[in-house]
């Protein structure tokens, strides 16, 4: 078996053999989506290229973080002919042009793949998965990883203040974060808008200082969008415990 070609898209013959690559939009690409039509001009003969905005490609079809995948179609400046173009969009002169899918659209056309507006993108899966930036197929992202909104962002280096029974926290935006709270048994409420109803949160608790409490036990409540509700739970012997209180918020 032949060993696998690397890929790194610098130029025409590197996109020759990328025909299960994708890429993924850095901004909206509506502006630079096409369609490619050939004519013939009746009075010399010449074949006429004409480049128009693909049909349907608006900036909500067309938005920031899309994944498209490569059909292995192409377009060469000096063979396919390049006559007509969009007026404002960037392509005004003959190019290398590649083909794209979008598999949460459905929309395909030509793009420029050496515009700012793509960059590669490899998941190390076949492009016929309908990956796009949403549903099932999607690997989680992480630490910043685009496509997803499950970004990580610190509340803060340092525990909060310390909390008390009923007490409310804004983070902002923060994905996590840690919290000190006194009381035996309690709750804290937590606003951020990184909170949706469907978040996956995550919660662990850890008591340092009571004199005999010793089991605690902490689940969530109340979740709706940019809130959701900590609570605690001691063994109920009637002893104030101080503690604290990691959590971290997951985005699908």
């Amino acid at each position: 078996m032949a060993a696998p070609v690397s890929v790194q898209f610098a130029g025409t013959t590197d996109y020759a053999t990328g025909l299960n690559k994708s890429l993924i939009s850095s901004s909206i690409f509506n502006n630079e989506f096409y369609t490619y039509t050939v004519t013939r001009s009746r009075e010399t003969g010449v074949k006429i290229g004409t480049f128009t905005l693909v049909s349907g490609a608006t900036a909500s079809t067309c938005p920031i973080g899309r994944v498209v995948h490569l059909t292995g179609r192409k377009l060469y400046a000096n063979i396919n002919p390049m006559n007509t173009f969009v007026v404002g969009s960037p392509l005004q002169t003959p190019k290398f042009l590649v083909s794209i899918y979008d598999p949460i659209s459905f929309l395909n056309g030509f793009i420029d793949p050496t515009s700012t507006t793509f960059a590669s993108y490899d998941q190390n899966l076949p492009n016929f998965f309908d990956l796009g930036t949403q549903g099932s197929g999607v690997l989680p992202p992480l630490g910043g990883k685009g496509g997803g909104t499950s970004t990580f962002k610190l509340a803060d280096p340092f525990p909060s203040a310390l909390l008390g029974s009923s007490n409310t926290l804004n983070v902002g935006d923060a994905t996590m974060g840690q919290l000190k709270y006194n009381d035996q048994d309690g709750y804290i409420t937590l606003l951020s808008s990184a909170i949706k109803s469907n978040s996956i949160i995550l919660i662990t608790l850890l008591l340092t200082n009571s004199s005999t409490t010793t089991t605690y036990r902490s689940y969530l409540s109340n979740q709706a969008t940019g809130t959701v509700r900590i609570n605690w739970i001691g063994n109920g012997t009637g002893s104030s415990g101080q503690g604290y209180l990691n959590y971290l918020i997951l985005n699908a």
